[in-house]
């Protein structure tokens, strides 16, 4: 009879020691299956991010090449204004110069001066030309200088 007990004990303690591993080893797949599904999980967040970087290099790339097309347009368009402020200014000089002319024509006592004809036609042409290219200049002043070559001259 304690032959007995003592056989059911050391298989109890066996099958103890048994389930104790069982537990350990059923303990251990979970940790590492928990380890897998965690690197998982911060693969496809560095993933993620590395998209989301690359996302938006792409979008500073277009921001830049936007910024640059536009600082050309804006280069391109102070080259138009500063080329109809000197054609204004050269118009000026020129209406001046007629008004100047005429004026010292008349104090003279002649009606025009010699090898010029200059008219009163030709007068208010400058004039109205010159009175054109100042609006256009003042209203692409007033609109930042945006707007492209419109009007005449």
């Amino acid at each position: 009879r304690i032959a007995q007990l003592e056989a059911a004990l050391r298989k109890a303690e066996l099958d103890g020691a048994d389930r104790v591993r069982q537990a350990e080893l059923r303990a251990e797949e979970r940790r590492m299956a928990d380890a897998r599904t965690h690197q998982l999980q911060l693969n496809e967040a560095q993933s993620a991010m590395r998209m989301d970087r690359i996302h938006r290099d792409a979008r500073g790339d277009e921001l830049r090449k936007e910024i640059h097309a536009s600082h050309q347009a804006d280069l391109e368009e102070l080259a138009v204004l500063r080329k109809e402020r000197s054609e204004l200014a050269a118009l000026r000089v020129e209406y001046e110069k007629v008004v100047a002319q005429n004026a010292a024509a008349t104090a003279a006592g002649g009606e025009s001066i010699p090898g010029q004809r200059t008219e009163p036609k030709q007068i208010t042409a400058l004039q109205l030309q010159l009175a054109e290219l100042q609006r256009e200049l003042q209203l692409r002043d007033q609109h930042g200088g945006g707007g492209g070559g419109g009007g005449g001259g």
